[in-house]
């Protein structure tokens, strides 16, 4: 589950949505990447100022995610 807070949410016009990740992804940085390219067109989430966090832990961009994370 994604989860969008502040700017995010306001810019993206949603709070939360399910995921199912691709093969492909396995770190914070490459959702990132995939949700700015494939269904956000490049918006606010490729941003220096973005955070993340992954089971309600503030982590680094490198971090592994999987299917069954919470990240926000």
């Amino acid at each position: 589950m994604n989860g969008y807070f502040g700017r995010l949410r306001e810019q993206l016009n949603i709070e939360v949505e399910q995921v199912s990740l691709p093969d492909n992804i396995s770190d914070a940085s490459t959702l990132r990447t995939w949700l700015a390219s494939t269904r956000y067109n490049g918006t606010c989430l490729l941003d220096q100022s973005v955070r993340v966090i992954v089971n309600e832990e503030i982590v680094t961009w490198e971090h592994t995610v999987t299917e069954t994370d919470s990240i926000a």
